[in-house]
């Protein structure tokens, strides 16, 4: 069957939460490279000698802000689903998440939360986070791959 891997990329839907939790973050961690910064340098050039527990902290401080809006950036711009042969792969940023198809029984659209979730053969599941305008093209892609997975709809009982 030909395959249109281009086709078969969804976007991960955060949740606004998300974007406020980032942003003020991403404030907090920059605030805290130039205060860091500011004091780093304010040391050197009053001749005040740092000990090397002082230096780390400095350096570990900066660095872990970095290091966070990093994270940040990356899984707002490249956290995606895409639907291969035989396997749907999770990015979320750095992290990657592989499902393959063979194990999942079926899709389920949950009626009362409008979730999209994989049903496996043991009854586990894993929640799709798309748009819910993407959930029929993203049910075609899967099933395009694996007709063996059946798509319904139902309320979760649990």
């Amino acid at each position: 069957m030909w395959y249109n891997n281009f086709m078969n990329k969804f976007k991960y839907n955060f949740s606004k939460l998300f974007y406020i939790i980032a942003g003020v973050g991403s404030l907090v961690a920059v605030a805290c490279i130039i205060l860091n910064a500011i004091r780093y340098s304010s040391n050197i050039q009053k001749g005040i000698e740092l000990n090397l527990y002082n230096h780390l902290s400095l350096i570990f401080t900066i660095i872990l802000a970095l290091a966070f809006i990093v994270v940040v950036i990356t899984a707002a711009l490249s956290s995606k689903y895409t639907v291969y042969q035989d396997k749907v792969v999770l990015n979320w940023g750095i992290i990657k998440n592989t499902i393959k198809l063979s194990e999942v029984k079926s899709i389920k659209l949950v009626t009362d939360t409008q979730k999209l979730e994989f049903i496996f053969d043991d009854e586990s599941y894993f929640v799709i986070v798309i748009k819910k305008e993407e959930y029929e093209k993203f049910v075609d892609s899967v099933k395009a791959v694996n007709n063996k997975i059946t798509y319904v709809q139902g309320v979760d009982i649990e």
